[in-house]
């Protein structure tokens, strides 16, 4: 079992503010229902994604998280969305309600890893909607966004694009990732694990492909090791990023329902959430 660092932070500090944000989201989602352009869907999604680690951390009911990671995906899928066809209108969802948006041109948040952030939430809930439209956004439009991203995380994006295709092109994804990241450790062999995240994800995401358990469940020991020690640091203990590992529980997600045995325990992967164990989750807010 490999629990969770210590947050510094207490629970009844961290119950304050998830209140905060619920009380101020039931509210807030009322008025974006009658006028989208009151609101900023991604300052929904941040806020919602910091629910979702509170709501965990909180051992909080299911309901509470699975609610998060609902809106986190709807507001994050609505942005992309919206910003990827500027100046057209279209129908997008918020809560049970379909509205009609038009989208604007933008370079905040468009980037590889906005889409990261989503893609995780959409493989954890297993949207099957979600994952087509994301899977299907160009790279040429990620590319737009104000943050650059190297080739070896581009080609991180390239292999999740894949995760649910043909096996062939999801070999071939896994080995130009491999090769990028062979050419871009010679050049910078220093970078922190935070910053190469992606290669124990991917790593997992092989060892799913050749069916092997053994190799899956050390290299996610491995990884859960990294993650705590990361964050353990007083300057990242806080991070609600941390609090949960959602590149590691969405991978856990995808090979879950691949068939692949999964022992390791451990409080950043909750087991109902990479099991998909929301059959009795209802929405408080709609």
């Amino acid at each position: 079992m490999i629990a969770r660092h210590d947050i510094i932070i207490t629970k009844d500090i961290m119950l304050h503010r998830y209140n905060n944000f619920t009380e101020s989201f039931a509210d807030d989602l009322m008025a974006i229902k009658n006028d989208y352009y009151s609101r900023n869907c991604l300052s929904f999604f941040d806020d919602m994604t910091k629910t979702v680690s509170y709501s965990v951390v909180l051992h909080l009911e299911k309901d509470e998280t699975y609610q998060a990671l609902f809106y986190a995906l709807q507001f994050g899928l609505n942005h992309l969305k919206l910003s990827s066809t500027p100046n057209k209108e279209r129908q997008i969802q918020i809560g049970d309600t379909v509205v009609k948006a038009v989208g604007r041109a933008t370079r905040d948040y468009i980037d590889f890893g906005t889409w990261m952030g989503v893609f995780y939430n959409a493989v954890i809930l297993r949207d099957a909607k979600a994952i087509d439209f994301l899977t299907g956004l160009e790279n040429r439009f990620m590319k737009q966004g104000n943050v650059s991203y190297d080739d070896v995380r581009i080609a991180e994006v390239e292999v999740y694009k894949v995760l649910f295709e043909d096996i062939k092109y999801l070999e071939k994804a896994i080995e130009i990732y491999e090769l990028k990241e062979k050419e871009f450790s010679k050049t910078d062999p220093s970078r922190l694990w935070i910053d190469n995240q992606g290669t124990p994800v991917i790593m997992l995401c092989k060892a799913v492909l050749q069916k092997n358990a053994s190799e899956f469940n050390n290299l996610l020991e491995k990884g859960l090791d990294k993650h705590k020690k990361y964050f353990s640091k007083k300057d990242r203990a806080a991070d609600f990023l941390g609090w949960i590992s959602f590149p590691l529980l969405m991978v856990c997600s995808y090979a879950h329902d691949k068939g692949m045995a999964i022992t390791v325990e451990s409080d950043y992967i909750p087991r109902w959430l990479f099991e998909g164990d929301f059959k009795e989750c209802q929405l408080s807010i709609k």
